[in-house]
This record gives structure tokens, sequence and C-alpha cells, in this order.
């Protein structure tokens, strides 16, 4: 497993309604520092989906990564890629035309268009203002 180390930092700031007060506001801000290729999901999966052409799984990740597995029970090491665009959630992930396309929706309101082959996102739409937790295709 990758170690993960949280940091957090207090940012003092003043108002602009109150110029010629300082006043304290906190804001709290949080970093991950993990390895660059990091195996597991960090933390719980929202999303499965099973390409059984190619022996495939993908997951979704509350880590804002799309895994993909071999399930091939003859190989020793199952991970074979990670997908990493979104900053928040991935709450869904859906295969379409015949597993080459793989498409996302996230708490950070994205849905991307994901080359499911190769691992590569090919468009982000940008129109929701809300979380996105499913959608049906």
């Amino acid at each position: 497993m990758a170690k993960s180390a949280f940091f957090q930092c207090l940012v003092l700031c003043r108002l602009i309604s109150r110029p010629l007060m300082l006043s304290m506001c906190v804001l709290q801000v949080s970093y991950v520092i993990r390895d660059e290729v990091e195996k597991y999901n960090r933390n719980g999966v929202n999303a499965l989906q099973l390409d059984p052409a190619l022996n495939r799984l993908f997951t979704a990740g509350r880590d804002s990564i799309i895994r993909i597995w071999s399930i091939n029970q003859h190989k020793q090491d199952p991970y074979i890629a990670s997908m990493e665009h979104h900053t928040d959630w991935v709450n869904d992930i859906v295969l379409c035309c015949n597993g080459k396309t793989l498409i996302s929706a996230s708490s950070d309101t994205t849905v991307k268009v994901w080359n499911a082959h190769k691992g590569f996102c090919m468009s982000t739409l940008r129109t929701h203002k809300f979380l996105l937790y499913s959608y049906l295709l």
C-alpha cells in the first residue's frame, strides 16, 4: 500500500468588507502525498464495469482514480493502469461502444469520456453545477 500523508495548514486572510480591521478567517487545505503509481484503491470503490471481451475490470474510486484490472486468473499482478483526470470522487462509470469507450461521472461536476483500451481522457464535459452521482445510457 502506498504511504499517504495528510497536511493541514491554516491561512490568515483579511476580509475585504472590513479593510481597516484585521480579521482572521481559517481555511483548511488538505494535501495527499502518494506514490506516483498507486496500484490499489486508497478509499472506497463506487462503481465497477466489466469488459468480458478483454477480461478487464474497471473500478471507480473515491480517490478520484479509475483503475483497470485484468481478471485473467493466470496473471500474477492484476493491475493494468490508472486513469487520473478527475479531482474528486468518481461516482459512476459506464462502458459503451463495444467496450471502446468508458464514461465517468464525478463529484468534481464533470463527465469524462475515456478511451477504454488505451486509458486516456478524450473529452471533458463541464456543463453541470452540481455533483454527479450516476447516469444511464
